[in-house]
């Protein structure tokens, strides 16, 4: 039994008019789709799709058998999936990741991503498509959709063209975004790949970075102290200076945070994005001071 057929609707075999003629199109492409078994035991059923032309039923069909053959078959309607569904979906399913990161995400949709192809649907989308959004992107072409300042919850703007440049990495993290839901799309068998795979993205041109010597640490901590003449000043740049934590981070610090006595001492309040928190190390130039200033001192003291 053949798994895709054609049947011309209008005539029978023998040339004999059937009820639908003149009536709708003219060609139906049928094939076979696997389904769970059914209370009756069933499991297949048989499905349709009518066309007005011969040569697209039979390209239809040629795909169908292919998908079926090579076990990459999805059901036609998968693919019909509206993106801006599919953005919806992969956006709630993010449950490992900080809230700002989320409401960053929740935002470069908004204003960037679904824009573009909010209405578009997600079978449609091929990869000299995104190649060509990534392009008015960095052209700053493409459509955009920008937050009204003072609302909240946010709202947006109607969607017009871009006010202001991108640079190329935050060109680079809207298609990681985008990518990322174009890859659930595949994991939820909307469609067989990513379209937005391999897509070539505007260079990254790392910034130079300027290192601070230890004298110049130590110059810039005693300025530091020198400004309100407290102490606590000097250790906090040099904290700053030596682990690389943020100064809100560096302020949420509690003496329970500081693990000062093991080898490598650390500070562990920081929690990375989407990974348990490893923490920093402290050098332990530093260790002996912040231990005289926690001496004493309640374990959720700041």
């Amino acid at each position: 039994m053949a798994r895709a057929w054609i049947e011309y609707e209008w005539l029978t075999a023998d040339k004999q008019q059937t009820a639908k003629h003149g009536v709708g199109k003219r060609w139906r492409a049928y094939w076979w789709e696997a389904i769970v078994p059914d209370a009756q035991g069933r499991t297949k059923r048989r499905r349709s799709q009518q066309f007005g032309r011969k040569g697209d039923a039979e390209q239809f069909v040629t795909k169908i058998e292919n998908d079926l053959r090579a076990r990459t078959y999805r059901p036609p309607e998968n693919a019909e999936t509206l993106v801006a569904v599919v953005a919806a979906e992969w956006l709630a399913t993010r449950l490992n990741i900080k809230p700002a990161t989320y409401r960053r995400y929740e935002r470069e949709l908004r204003s960037y991503v679904l824009p573009k192809w909010e209405s578009v649907k997600i079978g449609t989308i091929t990869k000299a498509q995104v190649a060509g959004w990534i392009a008015h992107l960095s052209a700053s072409t493409a459509p955009a959709r920008y937050k009204i300042r003072g609302t909240e919850p946010a709202q947006y703007h109607r969607a017009g063209t871009m006010r202001r440049p991108l640079t190329p990495a935050s060109v680079d993290h809207l298609h990681t975004v985008f990518s990322a839901v174009m890859g659930w799309a595949v994991e939820t068998d909307r469609i067989g790949r990513n379209p937005a795979a391999g897509v070539k993205l505007p260079r990254v041109i790392p910034a130079d970075h300027v290192y601070l010597s230890h004298e110049q640490v130590d110059d810039l901590a005693t300025a530091a102290h020198g400004v309100t003449d407290a102490e606590m000043d000097r250790a906090l740049f040099q904290f700053l200076a030596y682990t690389g934590l943020r100064i809100d981070e560096a302020l949420a610090l509690t003496v329970g945070d500081l693990n000062l006595f093991r080898p490598a001492p650390r500070s562990c309040k920081h929690e990375p994005s989407t990974r348990p928190a490893s923490g920093y190390l402290v050098p332990r130039k530093l260790t002996s001071g912040a231990a005289c200033r926690c001496r004493g001192s309640w374990w959720t003291s700041w």
